[in-house]
């Protein structure tokens, strides 16, 4: 499920900013 720590984390910092 988990392709790269790099765009994990920036996806999971925009789910963070849509609340």
């Amino acid at each position: 499920m988990i392709r790269n720590l790099p765009a994990a984390a920036y996806e999971l910092a925009i789910w963070v900013k849509l609340g």
